[in-house]
């Protein structure tokens, strides 16, 4: 098996750039708010806004179901936005 071992001397090449890999972050962070708008108008009755509506407050099963999908989406919404990197 042979392996190729670059001179320390050469230049690494960077990857060839995709197109439309720069609308990549628009586009994902779009999709999350949206997601995040349509699960907050999709429970605001029955969940978020459950006070206001007078709505019955669900058993603690749901209750602790519904607050990780709400954890889920934001924790998406982090991962897509621009200012969020894993690695440095």
């Amino acid at each position: 098996m042979a392996t190729a071992v670059a001179h320390p001397d050469t230049p690494a090449q960077s990857a060839p750039q995709l197109p439309g890999r720069r609308y990549d972050h628009i586009f994902f962070s779009g999709m999350s708010l949206l997601l995040l708008a349509t699960v907050f108008v999709g429970f605001a009755r029955t969940y978020y806004l459950a006070g206001v509506f007078h709505a019955q407050l669900p058993s603690l099963i749901i209750h602790l179901h519904r607050a990780a999908f709400s954890c889920w989406v934001l924790l998406l919404l982090a991962q897509t936005s621009p200012g969020f990197c894993w690695a440095g």
